[in-house]
């Protein structure tokens, strides 16, 4: 006889069903990310080499040891996954579901009597135990999933994947990627023909962020004076071509036939890339103007000597630095009585002029 009913026992194990389903989801998560975060790291590192477009740079011997390299590491992800991933079953959840409440009052439903079954006595002690182990169970709670895998990574390797992959976000292009399909050795009737990128940096002082101009519309482009423009040509060499008349120079065959092309943005004009799939932008420059200090009033000279002279700064780009000269007016001073005689020479004094802490630094008064 079965001293707990069936319908009992099946109302215990019900209130554990979403407690039970969400710890046999975490053993599931916590499986997966503990067989699967070597091949997750090598997937960041590799998407976040090809963004920053690091294959554009080194020898095309380089990429392609890379890639066995990249692949065997792959080969060595995957049964390192086959080694340590274990599909969770329901027992093994409910066992860890189990093990976290006092008792193991789950265990205790599951049970039958074994001794005393056809004693009122022992049965009605029996059933009581049960009760209490039902109440005992109701208040089970999905186990949190172990995500740690700090013992199976010493060195870290995850976060260092994962800082190398903002950065890439930050610094890198998407576009970028599609670069490493040229360098295939079948891919001169795969890819549909030349391809390019470019990107307008301004001059650091100006603040302004770097453009990536396979993104920007064929509009005028208002660019700030000195902005490095650098175009990188991809495919077969002597396809795409580069003309400009931002620079102010004249433009040689080798120029022109280069695999990267830089200038500086020195007046307005054009910039085209000529051939398939080519671009052109008109480029208008924005001049830089020369930073203005000037005196917003007389020296004012307390009693114990100190001077205060106020003045105002301004410049387009706002003032990083700046200095007072102080040195004798001596054509400005009465050569009579005791200043008739030369006085002695004395070097400049130089002081640094006083900055904002915080603010607008194109426009700003203050005290020397």
């Amino acid at each position: 006889m079965n001293p707990f009913p069936d319908h009992n026992q099946q109302d215990g194990l019900a209130t554990i069903r979403w407690p039970l389903r969400l710890t046999w989801l975490g053993m599931w998560a916590e499986q997966l990310v503990q067989g699967l975060w070597p091949l997750l790291a090598l997937a960041l590192f590799v998407l976040a080499a090809l963004m920053l477009g690091i294959q554009d740079i080194v020898a095309v011997d380089l990429v392609y040891a890379a890639t066995v390299v990249v692949l065997l590491c792959a080969i060595g992800g995957v049964f390192y996954a086959v080694r340590h991933i274990k599909v969770p079953s329901r027992i093994d959840a409910l066992a860890r579901l189990d093990a976290s409440l006092p008792g193991r009052p789950i265990q205790a439903l599951m049970d039958k009597q074994a001794i005393g079954a056809t004693d009122a006595g022992s049965i009605a002690v029996w059933q009581a135990h049960r009760a209490r182990m039902a109440e005992r169970a109701a208040t089970a709670q999905a186990v949190p999933a172990d995500l740690r895998v700090s013992h199976r990574d010493p060195y870290a390797l995850r976060y260092v994947a994962v800082l190398a992959f903002g950065v890439a976000l930050i610094f890198g292009s998407v576009l970028r990627i599609g670069s490493v399909v040229g360098m295939a050795p079948s891919a001169g009737g795969v890819v549909s023909g030349p391809v390019w990128e470019g990107w307008a940096e301004p001059p650091r002082y100006t603040g302004k962020p770097t453009l990536y101009l396979a993104d920007l519309k064929e509009e005028p482009l208002y660019l700030p004076a000195g902005t490095l423009i650098t175009l990188r040509l991809y495919g077969e060499v002597g396809a795409l071509s580069v003309s400009e008349t931002v620079s102010g120079t004249t433009p040689t065959d080798d120029t022109q036939a280069a695999v990267v092309v830089d200038f500086k943005v020195a007046q307005s004009g054009d910039i085209s890339i000529d051939g398939p799939n080519g671009r052109a932008w008109n480029i208008v420059m924005l001049p830089d103007a020369k930073p203005e200090v000037e005196i917003t009033a007389e020296p004012e000279v307390a009693a114990l000597g100190e001077m205060r002279l106020p003045f105002a700064a301004r410049d387009d780009y706002g003032v990083e630095a700046g200095e007072a000269r102080i040195s004798l007016d001596l054509a400005s001073v009465d050569r009579r009585y005791g200043l008739e005689t030369a006085p002695d020479d004395r070097p400049e004094i130089i002081v640094p002029l006083p900055m904002p802490i915080a603010g607008d630094r194109s426009r700003f008064q203050e005290n020397l």
